[in-house]
């Protein structure tokens, strides 16, 4: 599939869609269309709830374990056994949720020890019930929130391309020379206070975000092969450009995540109103349209007051995303403003006294939703029956890690460090180019933490929307806080660094990215980890790190992806016969060894083959499986033996990379200048022809005569027949002057499937 029309993808929709669909740029561009006429007047991408075990505590000073599940369409708490619970707001009790007459309710108090509870055990309710749209309603009514549930959308990409290359300044630090290639985005950080509650770390702000060596420029030149990144715009101040710092006549309204409101949006034009004093918006319109957009200038907001993405956060709360406006609203010096980033400026838990300022990581995966990247994590966070594989967890920013770090002291003290970017993200956004495998042999591997030698591999399989990507996860740089992150969520001893095999789904993609539900419980994921198999599927498995493949995989572990996953259990997973040999030591420069099925032809189909004495072209179309290499079209003659001509072998190369099921090419088939009829019959091969396909079925094949009226034509025909004999055992017959004319599909004596042919001149 990786053809022109799929790079042309990417000057309809940005750099995201790079080659992962199929010949839908059109209609794509015009579905993009018809669904931003119906969509909500804006839309919200988000980060992920904390993913981490959190210790609540009652107002008694009991405390006990739970998790907070969802993002800023929805979100829930659970307890250790998968029980739904709730904050009671009368008095502060954690409470759990039962079914009461078909609908939720407030139970009893949670438990201490969740293992013994006993009241109300039976009507405690678990997460899947939350697949239905009702229940989520009656769990936000539970907390008297706003009940209306938003739909998700995911923004117009950007385009790489149309970003400023970054110029040479005196006035800030972080820009390249003039001979940078380097793509960087303007950013504005404006730092919002209101009358209720100030923000108190603006001065950090401009050193976290800019100069931090864990900060997002570097983050973005590390994951981009220093192709793209952000820069402070100069039209600020010299001691911090950058940042504006603005107050606004209210108060702040404790938002959450609420969106939609009208108060919200006003809130917003206030401070880009205000922000308009100290930066001239209009001057980053780059095409004078009266627009800003993603591509132009990245605006971040933020806010006084706590994250709401945590558990049982501290208020007033709101929660990190990035806004677009499908429609002209939020307006600063006559110029509109389409997208911006905003999260709250300090990490607090209502119970405990500890905060802390937010990470950066937070900022990094709302600019990915800024530059066109989707969620990549189960977004309807375990309900559906695919919640054991619609995650890539750290792996990447866009998934869980925006939560990822080096060492955790609490969710409160803990400094967050962005993992980086999965392969496919980097593909997609253009900071990569593919290299295919399409033969088997060996292949090397260098880790993403080094970005000028960093690749990745794609293998294709025989349904052409699905193919894996591989790559190599060292956990250095920005990718050195998996292995701690991985070890403190499941407990591990021991998580070694790898080779990481992803399963995509472009299909699932291009169906679910306008409204952001790529991997969803509900549906096979758009990307997901292939991790190795052993007698269960459970995650984690007894091995040291379920998600890498390395030396240390136990030797019962299968080392072959397997692609299928049509449900929960092993049974129902299909084997590709692709073989990944990984039993190396992890290292910057892994060498895998990959074996690919052997070719395999189901049919060898002619088109239109009606020929005459003059010969001529004929099309034909090969069917099958694993056709990975380059194919030969070789003519036979009627006893078997190859015609060493050049218009006899006919090489089809492999340059729709994706689809290995079928081949067409055309051959051309020399005058018959003799008195009898020639028959041919043509077979598949591999291998620069050393490998000839074998039977793939059976079949019976016919001989077909049409006698001529005028015994004085001159002409030969060739044509398909199914039920003739062998090319060896056809008869014809010069004495009886008849006009013969059949194609052969048969068998040859070395179990080849062909098509023969058979061109006759009238004596």
């Amino acid at each position: 599939m990786v053809k022109e029309y799929q790079r042309n993808v990417i000057t309809k929709r940005g750099n995201f869609m790079k080659n992962i669909l199929t010949n839908k740029k059109i209609f794509f561009t015009f579905l993009f269309a018809v669904l931003s006429l119906f969509i909500t007047f804006n839309s919200v991408f988000a980060v992920t709830a904390y993913p981490y075990k959190s210790i609540i505590s009652q107002p008694d000073g009991t405390n006990f374990n739970a998790y907070f599940k969802g993002d800023e369409y929805f979100s829930y708490y659970i307890d250790e056994n998968n029980n739904v619970i709730v904050k009671d707001d009368e008095d502060n009790t954690w409470k759990y949720v039962i079914n009461e007459n078909d609908k939720l309710a407030l139970g009893s108090n949670v438990a201490v020890n969740a293992k013994n509870i006993k009241s109300s055990k039976d009507k405690n309710i678990k997460a899947s019930v939350f697949k239905n749209d009702t229940k989520k309603k009656e769990y936000l009514k539970l907390q008297e929130k706003n009940s209306t549930l938003r739909k998700r959308e995911t923004p117009d990409p950007i385009d790489l391309s149309k970003v400023p290359i970054s110029k040479s300044s005196k006035t800030y630090k972080g820009l390249k020379d003039k001979n940078s290639t380097t793509r960087e985005l303007p950013m504005v950080i404006i730092d919002v206070s209101f009358q209720d509650i100030e923000t108190e770390n603006t001065e950090k702000w401009y050193d976290t975000i800019y100069n931090d060596p864990n900060g997002i420029i570097a983050y973005y030149k590390e994951v981009s092969n220093d192709k793209f990144t952000v820069a402070p715009v100069k039209e600020t101040n010299t001691t911090h450009p950058g940042t504006i710092k603005v107050k606004l006549d209210r108060n702040h309204g404790n938002r959450g995540a609420d969106f939609v409101s009208d108060d919200f949006d006003k809130a917003i034009q206030e401070s880009l109103t205000k922000a308009g004093s100290t930066i001239n918006f209009k001057d980053y319109d780059i095409n004078k349209n009266g627009k800003i957009y993603n591509n132009e200038l990245a605006v971040v907001i933020i806010f006084a007051g706590y994250e709401a993405a945590v558990p049982d956060p501290a208020e007033p709360n709101f929660w990190a995303s990035q806004t677009t406006y499908w429609e002209p609203y939020l307006n600063a010096n006559d110029t509109y403003i389409m997208n911006f980033v905003g999260f709250a400026e300090k990490l607090k838990q209502t119970t405990s006294p500890d905060e802390a300022m937010n990470g950066i990581s937070t900022l990094c995966h709302e600019l990915g939703h800024y530059i066109g990247l989707p969620d990549l994590y189960d977004v309807d966070y375990d309900a559906g029956v695919w919640s054991d594989f619609a995650n890539v967890e750290y792996l990447s920013l866009m998934d869980g890690g925006n939560w990822a770090f080096e060492k955790h002291e609490g969710y409160v003290k803990t400094k967050y460090i962005p993992s980086h970017l999965d392969a496919l993200s980097k593909w997609m956004l253009g900071y990569y180019d593919e290299s295919y495998i399409n033969k088997s042999g060996e292949y090397t591997l260098h880790t993403a933490s080094d970005k000028d030698k960093y690749n990745f591999y794609i293998i294709p399989t025989n349904d052409a929307n699905k193919y894996f990507i591989i790559e190599n996860r060292q956990f250095k740089n920005f990718d050195r806080v998996l292995g701690p992150s991985y070890k403190a969520t499941y407990g591990l001893d021991r998580c070694d660094p790898g080779i990481v095999i992803y399963r995509v789904d472009s299909k699932i993609i291009y169906e679910n990215y306008n409204t952001n539900t790529v991997n969803s419980s509900y549906h096979s994921p758009g990307l997901s980890v292939i991790k190795p198999f052993g007698t269960t599927h459970s995650f984690p498995s007894p091995m040291w790190s379920d998600f890498i493949y390395n030396l240390n995989d136990p030797e019962n572990f299968e080392k072959v992806p397997y692609m299928g996953m049509l449900g929960r259990e092993p049974g129902y997973r299909t084997d590709t016969g692709i073989k990944i040999d990984t039993n190396i030591s992890s290292s910057d420069e892994m060498t895998i060894k990959v074996e690919l099925p052997n070719a395999k032809v189901s049919s060898i189909k002619a088109k239109n083959p009606d020929l005459n004495n003059k010969g001529g072209k004929v099309s034909f179309s090969v069917k099958g499986k694993n056709f990975y290499g380059d194919m030969t079209l070789s003519v036979f003659d009627k006893n078997g033996n190859k015609i060493n001509e050049d218009w006899a072998n006919k090489v089809i190369k492999n340059e729709d990379v994706y689809n290995i099921t079928t081949r067409n090419a055309a051959i051309n088939f020399p005058e018959n200048a003799t008195k009898v009829n020639k028959n041919y019959f043509v077979k598949a091969s591999f291998n620069n022809g050393k490998t000839y396909d074998k039977v793939a079925s059976n079949l019976t094949v016919k001989t077909s005569y049409k006698k001529q009226e005028n015994s004085n034509s001159d002409k030969s025909n060739i044509s398909i027949n199914k039920n003739s004999k062998s090319p060896n055992s056809a008869k014809t017959s010069d004495e009886e002057n008849m006009n013969v004319w059949f194609i052969i599909l048969s068998i040859s004596v070395l179990g080849v499937i062909g098509i023969g042919f058979k061109l006759r001149r009238n004596a």
